[in-house]
């Protein structure tokens, strides 16, 4: 909730990934569905400034080649919150490796819809999006799968006027 005020008090409006969108949507319960970590999607441009906030805020960052190690070869960063409470953030700028697929960031948030959490305004992926990003997320995390991801997808294709042609 931090974080999303401190962005949003940069002018940076986040996109909620996975755990983070389908937890306050799908679950009745904040202990229904475990969150390993916070993501959130940025456009390409709102990266730089988006680490640069957490990081003046205490967040830790990957620094030097470990900043490039994941600039060049993945799809996002992750940062290390400040507190008593650990906190991961994955700060995406696509959602999967730029070689593997093609998704066009911009296309996506253009389709991004509103979302209340915990009382602060926010974005989400379209339902038809984010079923796209859990495939992918599942088959990318081909060392690592979740079941939790199966049962946000149920979550997803049950939506009203949800579609698998529109995903395709």
């Amino acid at each position: 909730e931090e974080a999303l005020d401190l962005l949003r008090g940069e002018g940076i409006e986040p996109v909620l990934l996975e755990g983070s969108d389908t937890l306050h949507r799908f679950y009745g319960r904040f202990d229904e569905r475990t969150l390993d970590d916070v993501d959130l999607l940025l456009h390409p441009s709102r990266v730089g400034p988006a680490v640069r906030a957490l990081a003046a805020a205490g967040w830790d960052v990957p620094a030097g080649e470990r900043w490039t190690h994941w600039v060049r070869s993945s799809h996002h960063v992750p940062l290390h919150g400040p507190g008593p409470i650990a906190v991961d953030f994955e700060i995406h700028w696509n959602l999967v490796q730029e070689r593997r697929y093609r998704l066009r960031v911009d296309d996506l948030l253009d389709r991004a819809v509103p979302v209340e959490v915990a009382g602060r305004k926010a974005l989400r992926l379209d339902d038809h999006d984010a079923v796209a990003h859990l495939l992918l997320h599942h088959v990318s995390h081909y060392f690592d799968r979740r079941l939790k991801w199966a049962f946000d997808l149920r979550h997803h294709v049950r939506a009203p006027g949800f579609r698998w042609e529109v995903v395709g």
